[in-house]
C-alpha cells in the first residue's frame, strides 16, 4: 500500500515539475516575443508634424471678411501625429485625414530621428484616411505587412505605436475588445476595432499591430469623457485600409463615390412605427437625384436587406460593404423589400 502511495506522489510531483517547466517556458515566451517585433516593426512607424492655416468662420461681416481674409480670417496652427510606411520603394506614408487636415507643411521623422518633407497624395474623408509621399531624398526605409482581416479576432494581443503628446515613439499593449464597432464617425463608413492599448492625442495615424508585427489597424479616436484614455479606443481596421490601396491599383486614385442613399436602420421601434415585420435592414428614406442609387432603380421606402449574402443589420453596415465592394470592385446585388415583394437589384458603380 505504501509503495502505490508512492507512486502516485512521484506522478504527481513529476506532473507538477512538467507543468512549471512548461509555464515558464511559455512567460519567457510572452516576455521575450514582444521587444523582437517591436524591434522589427519600429522603424515602419513615423511621427508627423504639420504646420497650417485655416479661417476662422466666427467673422460675420461678408464685406469685411472679404477685404481682410488674408490677414484676419487665417489662424496658423501646428499639429502632431503619427504614420505607417507602407511602400519603403515608393516612400508612402499611411495615416488619419483629421492629422493633415489643412496642412500646408508636413515633416515625417523617421525612427532614426531623421526629418523628411512629405506631400499629400490622396485621401478620403469618409474613412479618415491619407496616403502622403515623401519627397525628401530618402533610403533604407522599413515598411510593413498588412494583415488579413479574417484573422483578426476579439481576445487577440496588440501593440499600438504612435507619437503620443509629441514625446516620440511610444508602446503601448492590449488586447482587441471588440469588432464591427459604429457610431464613432456618424457621417463616414464605419467597422472600427475596438481596443484597450492606451491611445492619446498624437496617436493618430499611428499602428496597431498583432504579435506577428502585422498591421491590423490605423489608431484613429478615442472615447473619453476627459480626452484622456480611459481604455476606450479605436482602430480602421486592415480591409479599409486594403480597400484603399486597391482603389489606387484599380482606378489609379482614391475615387470619392457616394451611392446616394439617405436611410435608417430598422430596429423593434422603427418596424412598429412603420408597420413592418422585420427588425433589421434599412429603411430609404431618400436617394439624391442623379445618384448611383437612382440609376440602378432604387425607390425611395425600399427596405435593404442583404448585400450579397450579408445581412444588413444597421445603416453603418451597408455603407461599409458597399465600401469594400466598391473598393475590391466585386459584383454587388441588393437584396430589397418592396412593398412586400423581394427584388435583388445590381448595384453598378
Amino acid at each position: 500500500m505504501n509503495n502505490i502511495f508512492l507512486l502516485i506522489n512521484l506522478i504527481l510531483n513529476l506532473i507538477n515539475l512538467s507543468f512549471c517547466n512548461n509555464l515558464n517556458n511559455n512567460n519567457e515566451y510572452k516576455y521575450n516575443v514582444f521587444p523582437k517585433i517591436i524591434k522589427k516593426v519600429m522603424p515602419a512607424i513615423v511621427n508627423i508634424y504639420i504646420k497650417g492655416n485655416k479661417y476662422d468662420n466666427n467673422i460675420k461681416n461678408k464685406i469685411y471678411n472679404f477685404i481682410y481674409k488674408n490677414i484676419l480670417k487665417r489662424k496658423y496652427f501646428g499639429g502632431l501625429g503619427s504614420g505607417v510606411i507602407i511602400d519603403s520603394k515608393n516612400g508612402y506614408i499611411l495615416t488619419n485625414y483629421h492629422v493633415i487636415n489643412n496642412s500646408n507643411l508636413i515633416k515625417i521623422q523617421l525612427y532614426n530621428k531623421k526629418e523628411l518633407q512629405a506631400k499629400l497624395i490622396d485621401f478620403d474623408t469618409k474613412v479618415d484616411l491619407a496616403l502622403l509621399k515623401i519627397i525628401s531624398p530618402f533610403k533604407n526605409l522599413v515598411d510593413i505587412k498588412i494583415s488579413d482581416f479574417k484573422n483578426i479576432n476579439v481576445g487577440d494581443q496588440v501593440i499600438a505605436i504612435g507619437n503620443p503628446f509629441g514625446l516620440g515613439q511610444t508602446v503601448t499593449f492590449g488586447i482587441i475588445s471588440a469588432l464591427g464597432r459604429s457610431g464613432i464617425n456618424i457621417h463616414g463608413i464605419e467597422n472600427f476595432i475596438q481596443t484597450d492599448a492606451s491611445i492619446n492625442k498624437g496617436n493618430s495615424g499611428g499602428a496597431l499591430i498583432n504579435t506577428k508585427g502585422e498591421l491590423i489597424g490605423i489608431n484613429t479616436a478615442i472615447l473619453s469623457p476627459t480626452g484622456v484614455n480611459i481604455g476606450i479606443g479605436f482602430a480602421i481596421p486592415s480591409n479599409t485600409i486594403n480597400g484603399l490601396i486597391n482603389q489606387i491599383k484599380y482606378y489609379g486614385k482614391i475615387k470619392k463615390y457616394n451611392i446616394g442613399i439617405h436611410g435608417i436602420t430598422i430596429d423593434n421601434y422603427i418596424s412598429k412605427k412603420n408597420n413592418l415585420n422585420i427588425n433589421y435592414g434599412v429603411l430609404i428614406k431618400e436617394i439624391d437625384a442623379n445618384s448611383i442609387a437612382k440609376k440602378c432603380g432604387l425607390l425611395k421606402n425600399d427596405i435593404i436587406l442583404y448585400i450579397n449574402k450579408y445581412k444588413i443589420k444597421k445603416f453603418s453596415d451597408l455603407k461599409y460593404i458597399l465600401f469594400i465592394n466598391y473598393s475590391y470592385k466585386k459584383k454587388t446585388i441588393l437584396k430589397i423589400l418592396r412593398n412586400n415583394i423581394n427584388i435583388d437589384i445590381l448595384i453598378k458603380f
